[in-house]
Formats: structure tokens, C-alpha cells, sequence
């Protein structure tokens, strides 16, 4: 467990930034296919999780 969270600590900003780009993929996707808005909401809220992420990734790195 303790190496997994290692990996984790390690690679949070990469592991999150290609997901906010996959969640950015998806909505493009969507629009493109149906144009509907409720779709949009999920991964909306992915992206500002990742954005959470990133965030706390960077100032655990700054107390570091």
C-alpha cells in the first residue's frame, strides 16, 4: 500500500493533467455528436476534481 501511495504522490500532476485532457476529449466528443447540455455536467465536475488535485499535489510538494 505504501508503494502504491508513493506512486501516487509521485505522479499526481501528470496522472490528473491527462485526464483533464481526456475529460476535455469527451466534451468535445459529445458536442460534436449531439450538442446536448446535460451532458456536459460529469465531465465538467472530473475537471474541476483534477483541478482539486493538481492543486493539492503542488502545495504538498511546496511543504515537501
Amino acid at each position: 500500500m505504501q508503494k502504491f501511495l508513493l506512486f501516487l504522490n509521485k505522479y499526481a500532476i501528470p496522472f490528473n493533467a491527462f485526464f483533464i485532457a481526456f475529460w476535455l476529449y469527451m466534451i468535445y466528443t459529445n458536442y460534436a455528436n449531439n450538442r446536448d447540455m446535460k451532458s456536459f455536467i460529469i465531465p465538467a465536475l472530473f475537471i474541476v476534481l483534477c483541478l482539486f488535485n493538481i492543486y493539492v499535489a503542488v502545495n504538498k510538494k511546496k511543504k515537501d
